[in-house]
């Protein structure tokens, strides 16, 4: 409160008596606030007044400045530095470019997926033609047991039995039964035992070559699977070769992304 009802002129005020009744305290009210506390006791209320008045224009017009400078620097740096920023920009764009003219793809992911799944499917195929092998492997040491001269049944044979190999069979049977029926009238030697028994010869003979026939069915099957066998490993083998090579593609791409967003983001 103030003693004189007189005004002062705030040039008029001296230096040295408003410093000597100013106190300036600076509060902290949170992390980021401060509160700047600033108190000037005189007995003149209206020098208080101009005093208080002088210094909160003088703050404000400061503040004010050092934000317009603030902001000023803020914008001459970012003159400075968004063609920067726009020439990084370009060139990492361009690099995109050229990464996919020369490796012609849109997205390495989908390359990436296609090769996969090929080779998964490549995988299955391998898996299925090893288990037809064993099978039709396991076919062939059968025929060769059953496949001897002493005998004229092949369980293998009549599971890949061909028209003409059952048409042999049934002859052979019905010969036998007939040289059966004969030899109760005849003897080995007569002729009509003796005619029988080379037509049971010739059947045999027939039935043999019709075996080895089959038996030469399932190894060409074998062949042919070993044979799509070797096309599938080699395959398998350079599709591998792309995936890793497509690895590093996909690789220095997302790098490149990464890399422009970063800049993108300055």
């Amino acid at each position: 409160t103030g003693v004189q009802t007189c005004a002062l002129p705030i040039s008029a005020i001296n230096y040295q008596e408003i410093i000597g009744n100013l106190t300036v305290e600076i509060t902290e009210q949170s992390e980021n606030q401060n509160i700047l506390l600033v108190t000037y006791k005189h007995p003149n209320k209206q020098q208080v007044s101009d005093v208080i008045n002088n210094l909160t224009k003088k703050y404000v017009d400061y503040s004010l400045e050092k934000r317009q400078s603030g902001i000023k620097r803020g914008i001459a740096y970012l003159d400075r530095q968004i063609p920067k920023v726009v020439l990084q920009v370009k060139e990492i764009k361009d690099q995109i470019s050229d990464l996919r003219s020369k490796h012609n793809f849109v997205d390495p992911e989908v390359s990436i997926g296609q090769i996969t799944n090929r080779l998964n499917n490549l995988s299955q195929e391998g898996e299925q033609i090893a288990i037809k092998r064993q099978e039709l492997q396991l076919m062939v040491r059968n025929l060769e047991q059953e496949f001897k001269p002493q005998s004229n049944n092949s369980t293998t044979a009549i599971e890949l039995a061909t028209p003409r190999y059952l048409e042999l069979r049934n002859q052979l049977r019905d010969t036998d039964v007939e040289i059966g029926r004969k030899s109760a009238i005849f003897t080995d030697n007569s002729i009509e035992i003796q005619t029988l028994e080379q037509e049971k010869q010739k059947i045999v003979t027939l039935i043999v070559e019709e075996r080895e026939a089959i038996r030469q069915k399932l190894d060409n099957q074998i062949n042919i699977l070993e044979t799509r066998q070797q096309s599938i490993t080699a395959e398998t083998t350079n599709l591998q070769s792309k995936l890793e090579e497509w690895s590093t593609i996909f690789r220095d791409y997302n790098h490149l992304q990464e890399k422009l967003t970063l800049t993108n983001n300055k």
